[in-house]
């Protein structure tokens, strides 16, 4: 499985996203959106908005905000 998330610094809904992964043990990369960029890269030039941030990616499928239910049943957690 492939996790992506897309974060702000100071971010609360971010280390929520963040921590529901780590309690599932799921292993993600961060990629982190401050002043208009996202690791340093103009966002203009990649098909994210900054008020799509935070934003789960898994296996493709995105997840904007803090949605924990459609977070866990992407990862496959709920009914567990």
């Amino acid at each position: 499985m492939e996790v992506i998330v897309y974060t702000r610094p100071n971010c609360e809904s971010s280390r929520r996203i963040k921590e529901i992964l780590e309690d599932r043990g799921v292993t993600f990369q961060e990629h982190v959106c401050a002043d208009g960029k996202l690791d340093g890269r103009d966002l203009r030039t990649l098909d994210i908005e900054v008020k799509d941030i935070p934003l789960t990616v898994i296996d493709g499928v995105a997840i904007a905000g803090l949605q924990q239910a459609q977070i866990e049943q992407a990862i496959g957690w709920i009914g567990f």
